[in-house]
């Protein structure tokens, strides 16, 4: 019956072939208290006029028919004391008392239905929804979409993928700690890099960090130490398409510049030339300019990026000295063993971690 009744409704609003299913036990449950506000109040106004026109006529001192063998009778009918009573409070009490007493409790009720409407927590509770439940059907497949139910997927989702976030960052943190990538890093600041400056002093600035494939996002780097000589920057994420890191681990070759951005008028040019978004690119043209990007190779594997910059223009040579600085440094001694230990870090990383593909969901 309530199928046929949903096949009309889908008629009339010119759905067809839809099933309009029709909660009826919510829609029950608002029109109810409704209902009985609105008997509520229709009562209470009928009561009220019933009440006092029922005492009417016999106050008027119009007497009771004449009985043919008694005759007139001589007292008039006196109205039953239960209406006298009725009578007299309904001409004492005042009407909106009478008329709040009558809908006290549909308010009521009414009331507790629109909390348990909008109220999350209590839906949860009585497993009520607000959510009308949308129904699709085509091609004999008929599918139910409660949005209500989206969105707790959603939250699960977020909350599932900040916790494998979380768990993979102190798995980082732990396997390089393992490895003492920071310390060989630093080593190779010192001992590599500062030694091939091509200006006369140390910018106060200059700093360096690895970089890897990120295990969670195959798409992204992941930076996995903070910036010797000091700094902090770990744990940021950043596009394969970004920038000079991203350049250099697409290309499989190191790169170097002295003036990062010289040739760049406008930011605009940064995302077309560099690989950044409009917002990666807002104020970097001011920032910095000698970069060496250097591919980490232990033995035929890459294992990530030795990142080198300074805001001091030329540090490192012109763009043709500084690639080739960054070329070179890619056998160098200290330089490889940072690789391994970076290998050594993440291989069993990538072999237990999710390594999601972002075109496995196109």
């Amino acid at each position: 019956m309530l199928e046929t009744l949903g096949k009309t409704i889908s008629r009339l609003l010119g759905v067809d072939g839809t099933i309009i299913r029709i909660p009826w036990a919510k829609v029950l449950i608002i029109i109810t208290p409704v209902a009985a506000l609105v008997g509520g109040i229709g009562g209470a106004v009928v009561s009220r006029y019933e009440l006092t026109g029922s005492i009417s006529a016999p106050m008027t001192g119009a007497s009771a028919p004449s009985n043919p063998r008694i005759g007139p009778s001589t007292t008039p009918s006196a109205a039953p004391s239960g209406a006298k009573e009725e009578a007299s409070r309904a001409q004492t009490e005042p009407f909106a008392v009478s008329l709040a007493g009558k809908i006290a409790w549909p308010i009521t009720l009414l009331l507790a239905v629109i909390l348990l409407i909008f109220s999350r927590s209590l839906r949860k509770l009585f497993g009520a929804s607000s959510q009308l439940v949308k129904t699709i059907k085509a091609g004999g497949i008929e599918m139910e979409l409660d949005p209500e139910k989206f969105e707790q997927v959603r939250d699960h989702l977020r909350s599932s993928f900040r916790e494998l976030i979380a768990d993979a960052r102190d798995e980082y943190e732990r396997m390089a700690d393992l490895q003492d990538v920071d310390e060989r890093l630093a080593t190779v600041f010192s001992k590599s890099i500062v030694t091939k400056l091509r200006i006369g002093s140390v910018p106060s600035d200059l700093r360096a960090t690895v970089h890897v494939r990120d295990v969670i996002i195959r798409e992204f780097l992941y930076q996995l130490v903070d910036y010797v000589p000091k700094g902090s920057g770990a744990h940021r994420r950043f596009s394969q398409r970004y920038g000079i890191i991203g350049r250099t681990w697409r290309s499989g070759e190191s790169h170097g510049t002295g003036n990062a951005f010289g040739g760049s008028a406008s930011e605009e040019a940064l995302v077309e030339q560099w690989g950044m978004t409009k917002r990666e690119a807002h104020g970097m043209l001011n920032s910095k300019h000698s970069c060496l990007s250097i591919l980490l190779r232990s033995g035929s594997a890459v294992s990530g990026v030795l990142y080198v910059d300074t805001n001091e223009k030329n540090a490192f040579g012109d763009d043709a000295q500084a690639k080739a600085l960054a070329t070179s440094l890619e056998t160098d001694a200290l330089v490889v063993e940072l690789a391994t230990a970076v290998e050594r870090t993440m291989a069993p990383l990538r072999a237990s971690a999710p390594n999601l593909d972002i075109k496995d969901f196109a």
